[in-house]
């Protein structure tokens, strides 16, 4: 099975991304306090809610061009 018209998919900012340096699309993580995690200080999500191939919480963002 195939679909012609999709040329992407993009996962978070995907395509954006690609033109970006890694410091301007990297979701920073950070702690609270010394036991509480925070996902992103900057409440960004340009990873789209996976990390690594496995979900991270984040509400997860997928398109496709």
């Amino acid at each position: 099975m195939s679909l012609q018209a999709v040329k992407a998919v993009e996962i978070g900012s995907g395509i954006a991304a690609a033109a970006s340096p890694g410091s301007a699309v990297h979701d920073e993580i950070g702690y609270d306090s010394p036991r509480i995690l925070l996902r992103s200080l900057a409440h960004v999500n340009n990873a789209g809610g996976i990390e690594g191939g496995v979900s991270n919480g984040e509400k997860s963002v997928c398109g496709a061009i």
